[in-house]
């Protein structure tokens, strides 16, 4: 049989159509200022943000990065998660998810972060644990810090970190885990600059407000 060059170059587009379909989708995030439901994160250079085909768990305003892969490290920003909403969606067995309530304290979210992501990550095969869960200030804002640990199916564990805050009764909280020791040691501080980022829009509004005003009362002195 001859093959032409037309089908040899109709065969190879083809091959790299069908790769492309199995290549997970990652896109290179801007670094600056990043808008996630009424928070507002920034985020440095080297992050890749994943598409929601490819984190199904994820809830419609959150949105997952990642530096090399999903397997390796994950960064995730969930915004605005009501009472009796549960952290993550898209999981066939999201009834039995836990749910927030507004009058949780640090610790209490703290375990709500870890069972969550027990049943709705890595095919709820993991075990995840939290622990020093402790209070912590956000741009004006009295919020929450707390450390994690995984392991995943196969006996590899990954480190992370979380923090966030409740506001008008819902949870803003931002989770990173990562491979242990390796690539989390080197991108913990990365990934705690855009946590420590975190803060609402009416705050940032708020804040700019009061600055101007300021610089209009100095400037009316003179």
């Amino acid at each position: 049989m001859r093959i032409t060059t037309t089908s040899l170059l109709s065969l190879l587009f083809l091959s790299l159509l069908i790769a492309g379909c199995g290549t997970a989708k990652h896109y290179t995030a801007p670094p600056g200022v990043t808008s996630v439901g009424k928070m507002n994160v920034t985020i440095g250079t080297g992050w890749l943000r994943v598409s929601g085909s490819d984190a199904p768990e994820k809830r419609s305003l959150s949105r997952v990065f990642t530096r090399d892969s999903l397997d390796s490290d994950r960064l995730m920003l969930i915004p605005g998660v009501s009472e009796e909403q549960s952290i993550f969606t898209g999981n066939s067995s999201e009834s039995f998810l836990p749910r927030f309530s507004a009058d949780m304290n640090s610790k209490q979210i703290a375990d709500l972060v870890a069972v969550s992501m027990q049943q709705s990550l890595w095919d709820g095969q993991s075990t995840v644990t939290a622990s020093n869960a402790r209070d912590a200030g956000f741009t004006g804002i009295f919020g929450f810090k707390f450390d994690l640990s995984v392991v995943l199916p196969g006996g590899q564990s990954q480190k992370g970190i979380a923090g966030g805050f409740v506001d008008d009764d819902r949870l803003y909280v931002n989770i990173f885990v990562a491979n242990s020791p390796e690539p989390f040691d080197q991108l913990e501080s990365l990934a705690q600059q855009v946590i420590d980022s975190a803060v609402l829009h009416v705050k940032t509004i708020k804040m700019s407000a009061i600055a101007e005003s300021h610089v209009q009362l100095v400037v009316s002195r003179y």
